[in-house]
């Protein structure tokens, strides 16, 4: 089986936490994010005629971010670090938010 054909789900963890009007002890979304992961991980893992399926869950670095908490919603867990140059960062943004509100410099 090559690497493009292995069963898995792909999932980005802030759209997990977005909600309109946070709870004043959750105002990032982290612990919804969490929960909700915690269940899609769960989905994940008892898809119907798939086994060993990957969970692969993108986020955004965030100083306070915790990620033992992410690492327990979907564990067991391979925590990977991505990095990338400012510039692109910024052009990832400016593509992901199209539609959104969000203005180009």
């Amino acid at each position: 089986m090559d690497r493009q054909s292995l069963p898995h789900t792909f999932v980005g963890l802030d759209a997990l936490a977005q909600t309109f009007l946070p709870p004043t002890n959750d105002p990032f979304g982290s612990v919804l994010g969490n929960r909700n992961l915690s269940a899609i991980s769960h989905n994940a893992q008892n898809a119907e005629g798939v086994s060993d399926r990957l969970l692969l869950v993108a986020r955004v670095d965030k100083p306070n971010a915790d990620v033992e908490a992410i690492v327990r919603a979907v564990s067991p867990a391979t925590v990977c670090e991505l990095r990338a140059r400012g510039a692109t960062l910024v052009r990832r943004v400016q593509n992901r938010e199209i539609g959104s509100g969000y203005s180009r410099p």
